[in-house]
């Protein structure tokens, strides 16, 4: 009982490490309740809209390189096909979700 009670307090105690990039990948940790409710509109927005235009993206690649194999298209033009259908649901992920996101913001709960 006593290495656990040991092994937890070293771990409760350990610091983030420190040096090059350190607070990139290891970001303070930040212990406000609801310090989501206190982001601006803005932020929460652009959080949506990237979240969509990531996602969009993804399905936009699989669904594209489905769609090129499926219909034939010719040498190098799948990759313009691929491209071209990735940015295409990206923007239009990242569109609904930003504006889903914009709608959201001004309800409190």
């Amino acid at each position: 009982m006593d290495t656990v009670r040991k092994i937890l307090r070293v771990k409760r105690n350990q610091q983030f490490p420190s040096g090059f990039l350190s607070g990139f990948f290891f970001p303070p940790y930040n212990n406000t309740r609801h310090s989501m409710a206190r982001d601006s509109c803005l932020a929460r927005v652009t959080a949506g809209a990237a979240m969509g235009g990531a996602v969009g993206g993804a399905v936009g690649a699989v669904y594209g390189t489905y769609e090129a194999i499926r219909y034939k298209v010719p040498g190098l033009l799948k990759i313009r096909h691929i491209g071209q259908t990735t940015l295409g649901s990206a923007a239009i992920f990242g569109l609904f979700l930003g504006a889903g996101s914009l709608i959201h913001c001004g309800k409190s709960y």
